[in-house]
């Protein structure tokens, strides 16, 4: 489970004996000194999408969580993203200054629709 402050995410495990975080080396790929503004997990088995201010970033957690895909890439122009919302197949992101992006997400990768 993601659970996000205005700073921060921590990536929390939810067992018999309560709830605990989870440490970074477990599952590096999440994005933790980043407020989250959408999760989700996806239809391509074992991939999940976080999307922060900063990117969309796919995390494969059949590999122990390892950073996969990234929009925009890490060489690419950086963005400012103000609001998201990710289903199992779909990511939707708007960017500061109004521009809506929509993504489909099958098959663990980020394919930009215009």
């Amino acid at each position: 489970m993601l659970a996000s402050t205005p700073f921060s995410t921590l990536v929390l495990e939810l067992s018999h004996s309560g709830m605990n975080e989870l440490d970074q080396d477990l599952y590096p790929g999440f994005i933790r000194n980043a407020r989250t503004l959408a999760a989700c997990s996806m239809d391509s088995g074992g991939t999940c999408v976080q999307i922060t201010n900063s990117g969309i970033h796919m995390i494969d957690m059949l590999s122990n969580g390892m950073a996969g895909q990234r929009w925009p890439p890490s060489d690419g122009v950086p963005v400012e993203i103000t609001a998201a919302d990710a289903n199992p197949t779909q990511v939707c992101v708007a960017l500061k200054g109004g521009r809506l992006l929509y993504f489909d997400a099958r098959g663990g990768s980020l394919k930009l629709l215009t």
